[in-house]
């Protein structure tokens, strides 16, 4: 499936945008003005990748030309809205969307591919999750950033299926760069940790009861290449397909072969839900 059309912030950034997509690709790519322009080009689906406060606009324009859409995390964002409210979002747009809608949390294959290899906890009583990336975000927004990949994470590794995104004793703490906060979700204990700066050491893992698991990213010779070991146990990493690769590939398959992502939605709803209880409970600064 190429890349056929692309919009950018501006009319001479989308014209850059495709001359270097030609470039690579040696395939025709128009460069459009506006939104409306590119919902109504020929493409079977959209990646938004803007800022979360225009998703929403981005992704009823290609719902409404019928169009599947891969959407950057988190779904949305507005500051202010309550938990009610983003609840009835989600709900309408999983009604639009009928099967069409996706969120790119790709990090859900980091503990998919480990409990593949390795017996996943019947019961899971404490999780564990930190992420400290070199981003451009601070206080409140590193949250906005990150916890759709912490929560993805947490609703993948849960045993059965949960459905309930009540969260309990909520406790948050808020710094420049930095944003933890820890809570109840149906019994399990979770903590989270999430940093972002220029010099910070980038980091990712997870934790399940006593299962700890770290990502180590490596380029030798120009070639990236992802692994997941044991925490502390470099020597025991195995390598794993690139986490953006497996989401880019199974959105494309599933727009050609017509599939719905009826539960990838609702799961995105989930998130969406126990995101907003989270950043509207006030915080401790440090």
């Amino acid at each position: 499936m190429p890349v056929t059309a692309v919009l950018a912030s501006t009319p001479e950034r989308s014209r850059n945008a495709a001359e270097s997509l030609i470039k690579e690709f040696g395939t025709a790519v128009e460069a459009c003005a506006s939104l409306e322009e590119i919902s109504a080009a020929s493409i079977d689906a959209a990646v938004i990748c803007s800022p979360p406060e225009k998703h929403l606009e981005a992704i009823d324009a290609f719902l409404e030309a019928d169009k599947y859409v891969l959407c950057e995390k988190p779904l949305f964002w507005q500051d202010g809205l309550s938990t009610g409210a983003v609840g009835e979002l989600c709900k309408q747009l999983e009604a639009r969307a009928a099967g069409r809608l996706v969120v790119n949390t790709n990090n859900t294959w980091f503990p998919e591919i480990w409990f593949e290899r390795h017996r996943k906890p019947v019961k899971l009583d404490e999780f564990g999750f930190h992420f400290h990336t070199n981003g451009p975000f601070r206080g409140d927004a590193i949250g906005v950033d990150l916890l759709p990949h912490a929560l993805s994470v947490l609703l993948e590794i849960i045993p059965g299926d949960y459905s309930d995104s009540v969260l309990a004793d909520i406790e948050k703490t808020v710094s420049d760069n930095r944003f933890t906060c820890s809570f109840d979700c149906a019994g399990i204990r979770c903590d989270i940790d999430l940093r972002q700066s220029s010099d910070c050491d980038r980091a990712f893992g997870f934790r399940a009861n006593e299962i700890s698991v770290e990502r180590i990213q490596r380029i030798v010779d120009g070639e990236y290449t992802v692994l997941l070991a044991p925490d502390g146990h470099a020597e025991e990493a195995v390598e794993v397909a690139d986490p953006f690769e497996i989401s880019i590939r199974r959105f494309v398959d599933g727009v050609a072969a017509g599939r719905r992502f009826d539960l990838e939605m609702a799961r995105a709803g989930q998130v969406m839900t126990m995101m907003t209880q989270i950043m509207t409970t006030s915080s401790t600064a440090v």
